[in-house]
């Protein structure tokens, strides 16, 4: 399937906070008779899930069909008004290995629930390499069968956690002599901290550090005050990036959930309205990297305070709340697909 290039990680920093993913990031481990397929592995968005996946799946010695949850119920629901079922199931069956990235799908999907299964088994029996990410632990996604969550749940399942700081410093010293940035000693934990929680997002940041000093003509290594300019204009530049894909994230989660745009902004108190305000929020804060006190001011001048407790509490609800989980999924991926077709107008 055609699209963007892949992000594959030259090295995965695990520390205390993912220790199983040490394991899998070996690959001898992974082509053993004895790996523990599937590996599914779960956790909120930005935890770099999908990244992980496909740096595992490219270490496989054997081609891996890869494609995302969405596309793989798209897929199967026009076989399915084509009579093409057993050709659609061929070609998964028959991949040496798999990767489904964002599996998801709505509730009583009976039909693509037995499908699934069915490919599902066909690997397992052969004991081809099967990866999956998800947002729910399978054994909590209640949008599955009970057979589906079974299968799921009979390999490894790992929850996978945003790095800790042992991981961070070991990403943020590798990156840096990757790109041949010297840094201060004196500064480096003070940028650590500074520095965004995720692999690309960290790596982005420091790439454009040393883009900066490398035009510079003057050439030096930067002292705290000029790192923390820098970061600055940068944080800038995203939250102006990022306010442009706002609106079109609040139109699309009052779309989703019947909903007018204008309520979700406004004072009503409507569980309905109240529901998809959080979300919208949640999305905002979580994958457009928003701050609270500029999401609040976008819906209807709302104290920070308030939108952090809405945040929270779409968080915690993730894991119970299947139907919430799956909102939350598919509207990140178009929030996401959105934001990449923008990147290529403005491009």
């Amino acid at each position: 399937m055609a699209g963007a290039a892949a992000f594959v990680l030259p090295r995965y920093y695990a520390d205390d906070d993912n220790p199983l993913l040490r394991r899998w990031c070996d690959p001898q481990f992974m082509m053993t008779s004895n790996a523990p397929w599937p590996l599914v592995l779960y956790g909120p968005s930005g935890v770099g899930k999908s990244a992980l996946v496909e740096t595992l799946a490219a270490r496989l010695d054997v081609p891996c069909l890869r494609i995302t949850g969405s596309d793989f119920r798209r897929q199967f629901l026009e076989a399915a008004k084509t009579r093409s079922v057993s050709q659609f199931r061929r070609r998964f069956t028959q991949a040496e290995s798999l990767l489904v990235d964002g599996l998801t799908w709505p509730t009583d999907q009976v039909a693509l629930n037995r499908e699934f299964v069915q490919i599902l088994d066909e690997h397992l029996q052969q004991g081809r390499p099967l990866l999956v990410t998800c947002l729910n632990a399978p054994w909590n996604a209640r949008e599955f069968s009970p057979q589906l969550r079974s299968r799921l749940s009979s390999g490894l399942v790992i929850g996978v956690q945003r790095p800790g700081p042992a991981a961070r410093n070991a990403m943020v010293a590798g990156i840096l002599h990757q790109l041949e940035l010297q840094i201060h000693e004196r500064d480096r934990d003070w940028l650590v901290k500074a520095l965004p929680r995720t692999a690309p997002l960290i790596r982005q940041r420091l790439s454009r550090l040393a883009l900066a000093a490398s035009s510079d003509d003057n050439p030096h290594i930067p002292d705290r005050a000029e790192l923390r300019q820098q970061l600055f204009a940068q944080e800038e530049d995203q939250a102006s990036a990022a306010s442009q894909d706002l609106p079109q994230l609040i139109r699309r989660t009052a779309r989703y959930f019947g909903q007018k745009t204008a309520d979700l902004a406004g004072k009503t108190r409507r569980k309905e309205v109240v529901r998809a305000r959080a979300v919208s929020m949640y999305l905002a804060h979580r994958q457009l990297g928003i701050p609270v006190r500029d999401i609040g001011k976008v819906f209807g001048n709302r104290d920070p305070s308030t939108v952090r407790y809405a945040c929270q509490q779409i968080a915690s609800r993730l894991e119970q709340d299947a139907e919430l989980a799956n909102a939350v999924t598919q509207l990140a991926t178009r929030v996401e697909s959105d934001r990449e077709a923008r990147l290529c107008c403005d491009g």
